[in-house]
């Protein structure tokens, strides 16, 4: 039964942070569109879910530094992912809630950066 409720934590958890991930990633997209343009942009259809996601086509019209940060973001999303399912799992101890802790942090932290930097354009 533990194993079933840690399974459906992680797919409830994953759920959630690929959304996190795709407002994070819509912040990424206005940098390409005010670079090359949005007719441009909506012409691309990558084969690869991996390369629509990543946006690996374009890093020459992303800000360096804010790209930097949502594969932060990412990363530590994904890791807090693992945790959760490993508290659940196991009844977890301090360490795991102090990692768990840590992770969403900085993935708060790093959400907070992309967005709060580019929010003039977005306020109207």
């Amino acid at each position: 039964m533990d194993m079933i409720k840690a399974f459906g934590v992680f797919l409830l958890s994953l759920l959630f942070g690929l959304l996190s991930l795709l407002v994070s990633r819509h912040v990424l997209c206005d940098d390409i569109i005010e670079s090359i343009g949005k007719t441009a942009f909506k012409k691309w259809k990558p084969k690869n879910p991996f390369k629509w996601f990543l946006l690996t086509d374009f890093f020459a019209h992303i800000k360096r530094w804010r790209y930097i940060v949502f594969l932060l973001e990412m990363s530590f999303c994904l890791f807090a992912n693992v945790i959760i399912t490993f508290i659940v799992a196991t009844g977890g101890n301090q360490a795991l809630r102090n990692a768990l802790s840590f992770s969403i942090i900085i993935s708060s932290f790093s959400k907070f950066i992309l967005l709060a930097i580019p929010w003039g354009k977005y306020r109207n």
